[in-house]
């Protein structure tokens, strides 16, 4: 849950999540998602959320802000525009 958040805040919350929930990776630098938040933002969120896949928290997350996601190979790259 989220409530007037800033989005660098809520989304450093969900990749520290995605690094507590990985249970099948045993070496602690390679777990959890890589994400990379490629335009600072002011926006604030506010939402509420449960049971749902980290991949729609992300996308739930960033759209609040205005913001995409990109699922690349090796990160996850939030941003205003993506490539």
């Amino acid at each position: 849950e989220f409530q007037d958040t800033p989005i660098e805040s809520a989304l450093q919350f969900l990749a520290l999540r995605s690094k507590q929930l990985d249970t099948e990776e045993a070496d602690p630098a390679k777990k959890g998602i890589n994400l990379i938040i490629r335009d600072d933002s002011d926006a604030k969120i506010s939402l509420r959320l449960s049971n749902v896949p980290l991949s729609e928290a992300l996308r739930y997350t960033a759209q609040l802000a205005g913001m995409k996601v990109e699922i690349q190979s090796n990160a996850v790259v939030i941003a205003h525009e993506v490539e």
